[in-house]
């Protein structure tokens, strides 16, 4: 039920209002009926109105970026039913979990926004892949924004992007970026992969090299249009804990 501290009428100035008394022809006080009744009437409207404040929607309140493992959809802030998030099924994507909240959209340099979700936890920490399909592609490359990274495509056309593979050797920050230490053994282009199949390993290439070690992760439809992957996330079935190869 809402404060309604805010929600008494104001009051008037002046001496409390009475009842009107008037004397009949025996000289006895008689109320003025009148009076009463607009007393009446006005006690009313305002026990009314207490009532349809108590019983406001309380759905309002919810929060609209959270899912859960038996969400389907769920619908934007301002509840427009055409723009809903879509929740994909699928693997959390770093073995043993990860800390994040949701950074979609957040603004980055260069006045780009953020077009994924940073999963953290520490470096050399085993990838898996969030569904089954087709490594459609491998970069391994220091250079630019992403550093080492991969993509997954799914049959039904949704890809699953992996950035900021690792580029260091075990326990250093030297940068040496071998492949085995970025990628799992047999990685490469069109090789097809099971939801849950080690992948790769969480590392800070890129221009993650001025931040922590994670894994930025990010869904696509088939057209290319990003998809916030906050919701899918939460909805996700717990990887696999797989055992540091090195």
């Amino acid at each position: 039920m809402p404060d309604q501290s805010g929600m008494h009428p104001p009051q008037r100035s002046g001496p409390p209002a009475t009842l009107s008394l008037h004397r009949n022809r025996y000289g006895t006080p008689r109320q003025n009926h009148h009076s009463s009744r607009k007393i009446a009437a006005l006690a009313l409207v305002a026990v009314s109105f207490v009532a349809l404040s108590c019983a406001a929607a309380p759905g309002a309140r919810n929060s609209s970026r959270l899912g859960s493992a038996t969400t389907t959809s769920v619908l934007p802030a301002g509840g427009d039913a055409g723009n809903q998030l879509i929740v994909k099924p699928i693997v959390f994507p770093v073995s043993g979990g990860a800390s994040y909240s949701d950074t979609f959209g957040a603004p980055r340099s260069g006045g780009r926004t953020h077009e994924g979700q940073d999963l953290i936890t520490s470096k050399g920490t085993p990838l898996v892949a969030a569904v089954s399909g087709k490594i459609t592609r491998v970069r391994h490359d220091l250079s630019g924004l992403s550093g080492n990274s991969l993509t997954i495509t799914a049959d039904d056309g949704w890809s699953y992007v992996y950035i900021h593979l690792n580029n260091d050797s075990p326990g250093t920050d030297d940068a040496s970026n071998l492949f085995q230490y970025a990628f799992a053994p047999g990685m490469a282009l069109n090789k097809r992969v099971v939801a849950g199949e080690l992948v790769g390993f969480l590392g800070d290439s890129g221009n993650a090299e001025e931040t922590v070690a994670h894994l930025h992760f990010e869904i696509r439809q088939p057209g290319g249009t990003v998809l916030n992957a906050f919701a899918s996330l939460r909805a996700a079935t717990a990887a696999p804990v797989i055992p540091r190869s090195w």
